[in-house]
């Protein structure tokens, strides 16, 4: 039987690949990766991860910041969780873009995996 998203995100084998795609991707920068590595090592995680699974949890209320835009003076909205709480979200991103991705039209480009803005552009101009 499959294991449902939630039992997964209380596995350190599920933690761990987001750790190595994330690495193997050069996406980290040295002192995320680090920080990263010791929420991993002490399994922080399981924290929430066992919360969400308890009926009635919420996420905390998420911190409005405002960001400059590249090249521009016009500022955009993030909205910023605990850290925990931001990390358990994308690896549960992760674990949904896996499972879901082949149910998206391939002409939908947001939030997918290896398949987007640059994609895009490139169908357009071939």
């Amino acid at each position: 039987m499959e294991q449902g998203i939630l039992d997964l995100l209380c596995l350190s084998e599920t933690w761990e690949a987001f750790f190595k795609e994330k690495e193997e991707q050069g996406y980290w920068r040295t002192a995320e990766r680090d920080e990263w590595r010791a929420f991993l090592d002490a399994k922080e995680y399981l924290v929430p991860a066992q919360r969400v699974k308890e009926e009635g949890f919420c996420f905390s209320v998420p911190e409005k910041k405002l960001v400059n835009k590249s090249g521009s003076e016009k500022k955009r909205v993030v909205y910023s969780f605990l850290p925990e709480e931001n990390c358990y979200l994308k690896v549960m991103t992760r674990l949904l873009l896996t499972k879901y991705d082949g149910c998206f039209a391939e002409n939908c480009y947001s939030f997918r995996r290896r398949h987007g803005s640059r994609q895009a552009i490139g169908r357009l101009v071939h």
